[in-house]
């Protein structure tokens, strides 16, 4: 009788980490690093898989660490820590355009003998190690003690996302406001983060 009410709680978990890294990623330098891979090669399938196995794997690291530290600290600093570092992200949104290094397009005619895949793979994980979704992703398995639902649900944002990239970048980028979107991301940080502050300090 109690598996009904832990699937639903990790449904809601794998839900709300899937908003929160879509919403932040759309406007991410991972898709011009991807619009740049998809546009090198021309092999959108190669470059799909290496960009999503980079994340699969990067994540993957995120949660575990996330899931050590929701049994290893205690449930209120876990809730403050988090909801800090999403206010931070939030804020930093406001006010960084992050964008792809300018020497990505040299590094990548010098990295094409490798193939699409290991490229892609490559250029993804450079691009997203301690960045910003991964420390997120960290944040989101500790507060919720759900690594798998956040695993399940910031690799089925970042997938979708990858596709979209990859397959309909050119056409995206000219009809949404990066800039705006951006911001949008940085609201939903804030909200989230403030949300697990007051959880916190509700905590007997």
């Amino acid at each position: 009788m109690t598996a009904g009410p832990e699937a639903a709680a990790a449904t809601t978990v794998a839900a709300s980490t899937f908003l929160i890294i879509f919403v932040n990623e759309l406007a991410d330098k991972s898709r011009v690093v991807g619009l740049l891979l998809a546009g090198a090669f021309r092999a959108r399938w190669p470059v799909f898989w290496g960009m999503t196995l980079a994340y699969v794997v990067l994540e993957g690291l995120a949660v575990l660490a996330g899931g050590w530290v929701s049994v290893a600290a205690p449930q209120r600093l876990v809730l403050m820590g988090a909801g800090a570092l999403f206010l931070g992200f939030g804020g930093a949104s406001f006010y960084w355009a992050e964008e792809a290094a300018d020497g990505a397009r040299d590094w990548l005619e010098k990295a094409k003998r490798w193939g699409p895949f290991a490229v892609s793979f490559a250029a993804t994980a450079a691009a997203e190690m301690g960045d910003r979704t991964q420390l997120a992703c960290v944040a989101l398995a500790a507060e919720s003690g759900s690594p798998w639902a956040v695993y399940l649900g910031s690799v089925a944002a970042l997938g979708l996302l990858n596709l979209a990239t990859v397959f309909l970048g050119d056409w995206l980028s000219q009809r949404i406001d990066a800039v705006k979107l951006q911001k949008a991301g940085g609201a939903v940080f804030v909200v989230a983060g403030a949300a697990l502050v007051i959880r916190g300090f509700r905590l007997p």
